[in-house]
């Protein structure tokens, strides 16, 4: 036989702060419910939940507020704008691929010369031909 539990007033508080910070696009005494399951660990029905005016006033005034959608038009601007965001970053990517190819190559060359074996490498000297060739790797 399951235990009830009556809500106390932290329970209520609770509750009516998650009501208040609902995300979802729509709030409904089922996912209501679910949510308040997963925060307090005990099921309330949705009868018990009604019951108490806070709970019920914080309900139907986040149920009477319109959700914020964005318009479509700022939508679609977004969504271009993350599109060319990410072109550029695979672009970067790309170049750091070839930087690094080229660095493993100059690396295993040097490592096979004689000032390389003497251990006269320096690595600054590695990355002044690559900034010429990649501009976007330059720090200015």
């Amino acid at each position: 036989m399951k235990s009830f539990r009556h809500l106390s007033k932290q329970d209520i508080l609770q509750i009516c702060s998650i009501i208040d910070n609902w995300s979802l696009p729509t709030l409904s005494w089922d996912s209501l419910c679910r949510e308040v399951e997963v925060h307090l660990k005990h099921r309330y029905t949705r009868q018990a939940l009604e019951r108490k005016p806070e709970i019920k006033a914080h309900y139907q005034v986040k149920k009477e507020k319109p959700s914020k959608l964005v318009p479509a038009d700022e939508a679609d601007k977004k969504i271009a704008r993350l599109k060319a965001r990410i072109e550029e970053l695979e672009e970067a990517l790309a170049a750091y691929d070839v930087r690094f190819l080229r660095h493993v190559e100059r690396a295993t060359a040097w490592s096979k010369s004689p000032e390389g074996l003497a251990g006269k490498w320096k690595p600054e000297e590695m990355d002044s031909p690559m900034e010429k060739e990649i501009p976007m790797l330059r720090s200015e």
